[in-house]
């Protein structure tokens, strides 16, 4: 027992840094976390999201803390050569360890690793690895000779105790810690947002520059869709849609939730400002949360998709975003003619950019408005980016600052081999019914979404023969050019058992949906959509 002594003391100190890094972020474990997605191949990254999917992150957090207790447990053999030196001089050996490791870190990791927080983590991982060393070793007898008397034996049993007692508080708080972090990855959305919260006495929830918001916005009116780019209008019939029928609008609490991060900002809109920064800027601007709200807004009704999302997967939604027009914001600014794309920096280190094309799109949002209501945290409060007809990975939450830059930026994932276009790719999803459902009835009612990005839906299509022939679906109209279309069709079995559906679209441009399977990375998933289910006799 007596050789586990120091690594137990290291992991000891590992879960009161780790205990501290939660509560003072950054987490040690989320730059542990970044610096090994940077080294992971992108292709077994890709294998490893498309495989997993929303268990993958919690996995990763759970490994990344892992090693994070393994590293600890092995530095701590550091102090054995210094195990007898007596408590002041052991804690100060344990001090030095701690900025040891930190200077390693900062080298290893990069700035991020290098914050006061960071810091002070390490510090305290010394010291408690160096604590818990003596109470250990006290307690296991390791610095009594053999021909102690017996009387020790309960000072041994009450320096156990409190070794024990030590790594039951640091366990229980490390847990506490791990297991809310656990719930925030499985969060898809939040009710009662911490942030916006504290904005009650700076800002009116029912105005917007002067503007009254949309009334009932969650119920998802039926507004006719502008045709884009020249292409016509779908067709759509005029009946009624079934019910459990997916919702045109996504409350914010079921809109999805992606992020790189283990515990995403917390960012105070008080001591918030936007940059508009950079060399071919003509006026650098920061804006205040404040002073973005009192611009003049545009509203657009957008789908967000995530660009991992697999094939018939729910990684997909739609809210109706108010904000400021990012071209007014650069007009303002003064953009210079060599800019070819917009970088943007998130609270989080998370970058990205947009062709300078893009960037000046009209609905391309500056938002801080998502169905009526400030931001959610988990949603990229106090601003963030969103734009029309690309993957989320391009729409960045937490935004910091906005620069026009030469050449794009690569973004986060990225640099992890994903797509640097990331054009949404035709997609279309069966809800109605469920998989593997039996229905004693012949009759079925088939219905789901279908979208495109901006090139809009024109048709979708629906097939109980495996491809060999394919029925019209109905169509409801979308809520704008730049959202999923909702569709339904009734079908009739002409025998009982089994049934296989397959669901396709056609895009604005007349472009079917693509029909080989291929995984998400590194730019989208392409396929059919099934669904298997047994249906009853006439």
């Amino acid at each position: 027992m007596t050789r586990l002594r120091w690594p137990l003391a290291g992991i000891f100190g590992s879960l009161a840094m780790l205990i501290w890094s939660f509560e003072a972020p950054p987490p040690l474990a989320q730059i542990l976390s970044d610096r090994m997605l940077a080294i992971t191949p992108g292709a077994v990254f890709g294998f490893l999201i498309d495989n997993l999917q929303l268990i993958g992150k919690p996995l990763f957090f759970l490994a990344t803390v892992a090693l994070e207790l393994v590293l600890g447990a092995a530095a701590a053999l550091l102090l054995i050569p210094l195990a007898r030196l007596r408590p002041l001089p052991l804690l100060g050996a344990g001090a030095a360890l701690g900025l040891l490791l930190a200077a390693l870190a900062r080298m290893t990791l990069g700035a991020e690793a290098g914050t006061l927080t960071v810091l002070a983590g390490f510090l305290l991982y010394g010291l408690v690895t160096a604590a818990a060393g003596l109470l250990l070793g006290a307690a296991l007898g390791t610095e009594i000779d053999a021909g102690t008397e017996p009387r020790q034996a309960g000072r041994r049993r009450f320096l156990a105790m409190a070794a024990a007692a030590l790594g039951g508080v640091l366990a229980a708080g490390a847990g506490v810690e791990v297991s809310r972090t656990l719930r925030g990855l499985g969060e898809h959305g939040s009710v009662t947002p911490a942030g916006p919260e504290a904005m009650d006495d700076l800002v009116d929830l029912g105005e917007v520059a002067g503007t009254a918001l949309p009334v009932a916005i969650l119920s998802a009116p039926r507004v006719e869709r502008v045709a884009v780019g020249g292409q016509p209008r779908p067709t759509v019939i005029h009946a009624s849609p079934p019910a459990g029928l997916t919702s045109a609008i996504t409350s914010n609490r079921d809109f999805y939730v992606i992020s790189k991060n283990f515990l995403d900002p917390v960012v105070d809109a008080r001591n918030w400002s936007l940059q508009l920064q950079g060399p071919l800027v003509a006026q650098p601007t920061t804006l205040s949360y404040q002073h973005l709200r009192e611009m003049p807004t545009r509203s657009e009704y957008v789908t967000l998709e995530c660009i991992s999302n697999d094939v018939g997967g729910h990684l997909m939604s739609t809210a109706h975003w108010t904000g400021v027009p990012l071209r007014d914001l650069l007009k303002q600014a003064g953009v210079r003619d060599a800019a070819r794309a917009v970088a943007f920096t998130c609270a989080d280190g998370y970058v990205e950019s947009l062709s300078i094309e893009q960037a000046m799109d009209p609905t391309t949002l500056v938002v801080y408005l998502m169905n009526g209501e400030p931001l959610p945290d988990k949603h990229g409060f106090p601003a963030r980016i969103v734009t029309t007809g690309l993957y989320g990975m391009k729409n960045p939450k937490w935004l910091r600052s906005i620069e026009p830059v030469a050449a794009p930026a690569a973004g986060f994932w990225e640099k992890q081999g994903w797509s640097t276009e990331a054009v949404v790719k035709t997609t279309s999803r069966i809800d109605l019914p469920t998989q593997g459902q039996r229905l004693s009835s012949s009759d079925v009612t088939f219905g789901g979404v279908a979208f495109a990005g901006s090139r809009g839906i024109r048709r979708v299509e629906i097939s109980t023969d495996d491809g060999k022939s394919w029925l019209p679906a109905e169509l409801e109209h979308p809520l704008s050019g730049y959202t999923w279309t909702l569709w339904y069709r009734s079908w009739k079995a002409q025998q009982s058992g089994q049934v296989t559906a397959l669901v396709r679209a056609v895009d604005g441009t007349g472009a079917v949906q693509i029909a080989t399977p291929t995984p998400s990375y590194p730019s989208g998933s392409t396929g059919f959509d099934t669904r298997a289910l047994v249906v009853g006799a006439g």
